[in-house]
């Protein structure tokens, strides 16, 4: 089988200690560096492969202490020395592959007890920033690779590396549960771990990148997709060979970048990578380390705050907002048709936004909405017209003999009249039993209602189509007339419950004289605007009738068409987020409460703080990002830069504010993190590139933002 140049190698994750194949058409396994078979010629069904490790246990862990992590590797062997001659351990230097630096380590112990009297030792010579870190320990005999077929024959082999390759030409092969193009090699790593390896095309494994990066379901736009397509390219040749002494070039998670295999292929995604077919980002005739974060929080960071042993001058901070001249541009301000004063039940609720439904939806006339009217008792009349109206919008029909126009003196005949209306007397008798009601509405309401009406009323009540009564005079308030704006409410959650208020999800996408743009998944739209136009505001509390909306390209919106397909219905969910381009995403502002004891523990698995006390941000990058913690704690002060900061403390960025609460003995109790964004903030905003590709810019101009200086080229040929 011969693959298309150019050719990646990916580490695939997993446990480690095994790996299940197969391919439709069987498998062909053969050693790899022969090309003999291994074992039988044609593999059917699922093949497992299995690390042998034998009899002999695995080499226990060992424990040392990191100090540094340098961009040289002269500048590392200097301070191995150093460190050698002043603590009299024994130090190492060895190649950190997700940052291309390297790392000093000193000492040699096998517990984390026992490593702390070198990790003391190096504060007393003046290293604060410095983790305790496990690794496996040396020694031990190599383990070998067992494969076993669905019958569970199996076979040890003495091969170091098998190529696992489809017995049918073009047959993707099956690992696990993703599928993968190419071929695949199943490797021994030198830390004693079986590991797969997906080799293949190197535009065919960006296909399974760009839409796990950036989901083209969510963030359904080209432009983006194709910067995102460059970036991905582009790390990938800046990074190949990260993990060559593991026998690839680079791995398949969030720590290099993720790939999903063949079922992450989407067609959107598909097309921004062939449209950006080769091209990648280079600085200085090469090719940059194309960071990227997902959600940058109104603003990126300096490579240097978060990441001090990499270099890259092209990542830059850079503001993540629109200028005001085109943030002006994208928004207009909507004038409605409501504008007099709120319609609010006894108890306080609003009902505005469901008159405005119900009227769009043709249930009550537009003269009848409006206050005083609309507050006033209901007539037999209007009762069976907007009863009759609802039932059509909502599918139904009413059931023989119903005498829709009639009076109703309080709401238990009301109760009673809607469940006659929608059919709901079986639904009575088997879905409620009379030793439930009280539970639903308390005994003492249920005491005032009429037995005929108790079931009706105590499960509208329960369903929330009608509002619990005030506790106060329970009994007086059911007694009530029925108000017209009572039956509307109770109309509008029927709408709401059959799911018939024919609302469309769309996003806003412009404006022109009296038409909008409207982009959904069943693509775009340009409806003109009625002349009677109803506008709402949804947020997490509620959702209510607004006279005017201040609308944005790219906002969230929900919209109803009239019979002549004009919008006469506008509802904004609403943006509490700003007017950043990454503002698309609920990571863009978040907050974490952390229990003291908590955050002590996580700490304490990469420093000997002691008892936990307090954390104390210090310097900040241009961002706002925290570029120096201290943390205080009983043993002492310990300060952590950039993004060792993020994995200290287990939180989604470093763009935060530390907030306390105290307990009765005067000491933290718990810290409150409340902050922006998610990932390290450097290089491209991904949720940031949608937010730009919204307004209209290209894929070239939001590489060139969020990377400066940068020249986009065709990658060299390999």
């Amino acid at each position: 089988m011969r693959l298309a140049e150019p050719i990646v190698r990916i580490g695939l994750g997993g446990d480690g200690r095994s790996a299940s194949l197969s391919s439709q058409g069987g498998l062909h396994i053969v050693d790899r560096e022969t090309g003999r078979d291994i074992w039988k010629h044609l593999h059917k069904g699922t093949v497992h492969a299995v690390l042998e490790t034998g009899r002999e246990p695995a080499p226990p862990p060992v424990f040392r202490v990191q100090v540094a992590s340098l961009a040289e590797r002269e500048e590392a062997d200097a301070l191995k020395e150093r460190l050698e001659k002043e603590t009299g351990e024994v130090a190492q230097v060895s190649r950190n592959p997700d940052r291309n630096a390297w790392r000093v380590r000193v000492g040699q112990r096998g517990s984390r007890e026992e490593i702390a009297q070198v990790e003391q030792t190096l504060r007393e010579l003046g290293f604060s920033e410095i983790w305790v870190v496990q690794e496996a320990g040396p020694g031990g005999h190599l383990p070998k690779i067992r494969l076993v077929d669905e019958d569970y024959n199996d076979m040890l082999t003495a091969a170091r590396a098998l190529l696992v390759l489809p017995a049918a030409d073009g047959r993707p092969i099956q690992a696990g549960e993703p599928t993968y193009r190419g071929v695949l090699e199943i490797l021994i790593t030198p830390s004693r771990e079986l590991k797969v390896v997906n080799v293949l095309n190197l535009e065919d494994y960006l296909k399974g990148v760009v839409p796990k990066e950036l989901g083209p379901h969510l963030y359904g736009e080209l432009e983006a997709l194709k910067a995102q397509a460059v970036a991905a390219r582009t790390y990938l040749e800046a990074n190949r060979g990260q993990f060559s002494e593991d026998g690839y070039d680079i791995c398949d998670s969030a720590r290099c970048q993720v790939y999903g295999g063949m079922q992450a292929e989407h067609p959107l995604s598909d097309m921004a990578v062939e449209q950006t077919a080769g091209l990648i980002a280079t600085y200085q005739g090469k090719p940059i380390n194309a960071l990227y974060t997902a959600t940058c929080g109104g603003h990126t960071e300096d490579l240097s705050n978060v990441f001090r042993e990499m270099q890259g001058p092209y990542l830059r901070g850079v503001t993540c907002y629109p200028d005001d001249e085109t943030l002006a541009a994208t928004r207009r301000v909507m004038q409605g048709a409501w504008g007099g004063p709120p319609v609010v039940l006894p108890g306080g609720e609003r009902i505005d936004e469901a008159l405005a439904i119900l009227e769009v939806l043709g249930v009550i006339p537009p003269e009848q909405v409006q206050p005083p009217f609309i507050t006033g008792p209901l007539e037999a009349a209007e009762a069976g017209e907007w009863t009759l109206r609802t039932l059509a919008a909502i599918g139904k029909k009413p059931p023989a003999g119903f005498a829709a126009s009639r009076p109703l003196a309080d709401q238990p005949a009301m109760a009673s009249y809607l469940v006659e209306a929608l059919g709901w007397g079986d639904r009575l008798t088997m879905l409620v039993d009379p030793r439930d009601l009280p539970a639903f509405v308390g005994q003492r309401v249920l005491s005032a209602v009429p037995e005929a009406s108790r079931a009706a009323l105590a499960y509208l009540i329960k369903e929330e189509i009608l509002p619990r009564p005030r506790a106060s005079d329970a009994a007086a308030a059911l007694k009530e007339p029925v108000s017209r704006a009572l039956m509307a409410r109770a109309l509008h959650r029927l709408v709401l419950r059959y799911q018939a208020a024919g609302l469309k999800a769309a996003k806003h996408r412009g404006f022109r004289e009296q038409t909008m743009t409207l982009q959904s998944d069943d693509g775009t739209v340009s409806p003109p605007v009625a002349s009677r136009l109803h506008l709402a505001v949804r947020s997490d509390q509620e959702t209510v009738a607004v006279p005017e909306l201040l609308l944005q390209d790219g906002d969230n919106v929900e919209y109803h068409l009239s019979a002549d397909g004009a919008v006469d219905y506008l509802l904004l969910k609403a943006n509490q987020r700003g007017a950043s381009d990454d503002r698309y995403t609920v990571n863009y502002l978040w907050e974490a409460r952390v229990p003291r004891a908590e955050l002590e523990t996580r700490i304490k698995a990469r420093a000997s703080i002691g008892r936990l006390i307090d954390l104390v941000p210090g310097r900040r990058g241009v961002s706002g990002r925290i570029a120096d913690l201290t943390v205080v704690g009983s043993a002492g002060r310990f300060t952590f830069h950039g993004f060792d900061i993020v994995r200290l403390l287990g939180l989604r960025e470093s763009l935060f504010l530390v907030d306390r609460q105290f307990g009765r003995d005067g000491a933290v109790e718990t810290f409150v993190f409340a902050g922006k964004g998610w990932g390290h903030g450097v290089g491209l905003c991904q949720v940031g590139a949608y937010g730009m590709a919204l307004r209209g810019r290209t894929f070239d101009q939001i590489l060139g933002h969020y990377y400066s200086g940068v020249t986009l080229e065709m990658a060299p040929a390999r």
